[in-house]
């Protein structure tokens, strides 16, 4: 898929500057020719692939896998201006893993249980 068509539908709404843009690594970096300011969101999966996507994308926010996330690597990519955003879906998605998420820092979780999240973050 190439991004043009996506950025022009996006554009015609002035949805653009609001969207964040997931995708493979070579899509984002395709979407940075055709839209500078994206705000780009790659998958991590491992700490150690932290500074190479940051360095080759300058990303708004990091997909970060669930499985391999702590608090160090949260606070790494903070240090960097960049968000970190997690998945929390399927077996994941459960009270505790919010609580965790909130204590590493998380900027943004994905659940399907937006109410019970809510609800289980505000009193704790």
């Amino acid at each position: 898929m190439e991004p043009q068509p996506l950025v022009a539908i996006l554009k015609k709404y002035s949805l653009d500057e609001n969207a964040v843009y997931y995708g493979s690594d070579d899509f984002l970096w395709r979407l940075t020719s055709v839209f500078q300011g994206a705000k780009l969101l790659p998958a991590l999966k491992n700490k150690s692939d932290i500074m190479t996507k940051f360095n080759k994308l300058k990303p708004y926010a990091f997909d970060a896998s669930w499985l391999s996330l702590t608090k160090e690597m949260v606070d790494e990519i903070h240090r960097l201006g960049v968000k970190v955003f997690t998945d929390l879906l399927g077996p994941l998605d459960t009270e505790i893993n919010y609580i965790k998420a909130r204590e590493m820092g998380v900027d943004l979780i994905q659940t399907d249980r937006m109410l019970i999240a809510q609800i289980t973050l505000s009193m704790h």
